[in-house]
C-alpha cells in the first residue's frame, strides 16, 4: 500500500504516469521496491564452474610464457605478484565453486577416476609417508585449508606442478602436487559429462560417466 492505495490503484493516481514503463522509474513506485528478501542455500551453476576452471588452465600455462618468453620485461616483479595473485585467487574460487557442487547432492567419490592423473597426494604421520587416493573434492579441500602454496616456474617447462601443504585436524601433515591445467581439464571433462547424465544425478547415487570416452585423458 502507498498513500492508502495498492500498487495498481497509485498508478492511476494522477501524480503518477500511466505508461508502466515510465511508472517504473516514479520514486513513488521506487518505493514499493524497497525491500526484498532471499532465502535458500549457496548454489553454484556448471557454467561458473567451467569458466573458472578455463581461467585456472590458461593462468597455469601462461605464467612461464609471461614472465620468461614474452617481450615484457618484470624488472620490479610486480606483475610476478599479480600473477600469482590471479593464480591463487581463481584456484580459491573453482575450490568453492566445487565444493558447492558437491553439497548440491554431486557424488565426489566417483571423480576419483577423473583427476588420478592429474598429480600427487602424501601424508605424514610418525615418520611415515603415504600415498593417498584422493578425488576432486580432496583437491578443493587441500586448496582451500593449505598452509603454504609452491609453484616453480622456467621457461623451459611448459607444465609445472603446484605443491600446496598443510595439517590435519588430528595433526597429520600432508602435501598436495598437482597439475592444475590438468586439474582444471578433469573439471571440464566432469562437468560436461554430469550434463550430459544429468538425468542419472541424484544425491548418493555415483553418475554413470563417460570417462575415458573422447576426454583425451
Amino acid at each position: 500500500m502507498l498513500h492508502g492505495l495498492s500498487y495498481s490503484e497509485h498508478l492511476q493516481n494522477a501524480k503518477c504516469p500511466s505508461d508502466p514503463s515510465l511508472a517504473a522509474r516514479c520514486p513513488c513506485a521506487t518505493a514499493l521496491r524497497t525491500a526484498m528478501r532471499f532465502q535458500g542455500s549457496h548454489v553454484s551453476s556448471f557454467e561458473a564452474v567451467r569458466a573458472l576452471a578455463i581461467h585456472c588452465h590458461a593462468l597455469d600455462l601462461s605464467g612461464a610464457e609471461l614472465l620468461f618468453a614474452s617481450t615484457h620485461t618484470d624488472r620490479d616483479e610486480r606483475t610476478k605478484s599479480s600473477y600469482l595473485e590471479q593464480f591463487t585467487s581463481q584456484l580459491l574460487r573453482l575450490a568453492i565453486a566445487l565444493r558447492t557442487k558437491f553439497y548440491q547432492g554431486y557424488d565426489d567419490r566417483s571423480t576419483v577416476a577423473y583427476v588420478a592423473h592429474c598429480g600427487s597426494l602424501f601424508t605424514y604421520r610418525e615418520d611415515k609417508e603415504e600415498s593417498i587416493e584422493f578425488s576432486m573434492k580432496d583437491v578443493c579441500d587441500k586448496i582451500i585449508h593449505a598452509v603454504t602454496f609452491e609453484k616453480d616456474l622456467e621457461g623451459e617447462i611448459e607444465k609445472a606442478p603446484t605443491t600446496l601443504c598443510g595439517k590435519s585436524p588430528d595433526g597429520v601433515e600432508w602435501e598436495l602436487s598437482v597439475f592444475v591445467s590438468l586439474f582444471a581439464e578433469a573439471v571440464l571433462n566432469w562437468a560436461r559429462d554430469m550434463e550430459t547424465h544429468r538425468a542419472d544425478i541424484v544425491a548418493g547415487q555415483p553418475a554413470q560417466s563417460t570417462l575415458g570416452v573422447g576426454n583425451h585423458l
